[in-house]
């Protein structure tokens, strides 16, 4: 079965990042002339996925508006003769199907996915991160290399990673390979969270990128 779906969780206060995102998501601050989440979206259709379903929570509306088609806009373009700025604007024509839900509890990452079972049913799924960018113009092809290797190996879960520096491995979500040196492809023994740089058995940091098989809500409860 092709994986077409995408949880995008995009709940969080973004309070790292205060007072830049009091009054606006984290995810729709700029980047150059849009906003993160923007990126994001554009990598996931690039690497085949067509449904996508954010997982809100309060203060977001923005990221919905974003993705909706502002016809009042595209008229007043028109109408003022500033009809080159609707290039900016293609994204909205993208074949994608969009789906919101809440977060209606701020439990974390685990249970903004969980929020998603209803729609996710028995298929495999990519998880990827609103707040964050990987590659440049949202050109990375990892998630498709992802959905490769998961497809190939029958795994339950595939998890991207990227080499931090030993000094920032306090952050972040460490792995501990299973078999020594790592190459390109390994498997996980475990996953440290944010430990000591003594402590950090590698510098392989989680990179906001999952793929997921549905097995994965067997043992949970709302």
């Amino acid at each position: 079965m092709a994986i077409d779906l995408a949880v995008v969780p995009v709940a969080g206060q973004g309070t790292r990042l205060l007072p830049s995102t009091k009054s606006q998501p984290k995810e729709m601050l700029p980047v150059g002339r849009k906003p993160v989440v923007q990126y994001v979206v554009e990598e996931l259709a690039n690497s085949g996925i067509g449904r996508l379903m954010f997982i809100t929570g309060p203060g977001k509306a923005s990221i919905e508006n974003h993705f909706d088609t502002n016809w009042e806009l595209i008229t007043f373009l028109r109408e003022t003769g500033r009809e080159e700025l609707l290039e900016e604007l293609d994204f909205e024509r993208q074949s994608l199907e969009y789906f919101y839900t809440r977060q209606r509890r701020q439990l974390g990452l685990g249970h903004a996915v969980l929020c998603a079972r209803s729609l996710v049913g028995d298929q495999p799924f990519v998880v990827a991160l609103g707040d964050s960018i990987i590659g440049v113009n949202a050109q990375s092809n990892i998630v498709a290399r992802m959905v490769e290797r998961f497809e190939a190996d029958g795994a339950d879960v595939v998890v991207a990673f990227e080499e931090v520096p030993r000094e920032e491995v306090v952050r972040y979500g460490i792995a501990r390979p299973a078999d020594g040196e790592p190459g390109d492809v390994f498997e996980l023994a475990d996953l440290v969270e944010k430990p000591s740089v003594d402590e950090a058995p590698s510098q392989l940091a989680v990179a906001a990128r999952y793929v997921l098989s549905p097995r994965i809500f067997a043992t949970c409860t709302s």
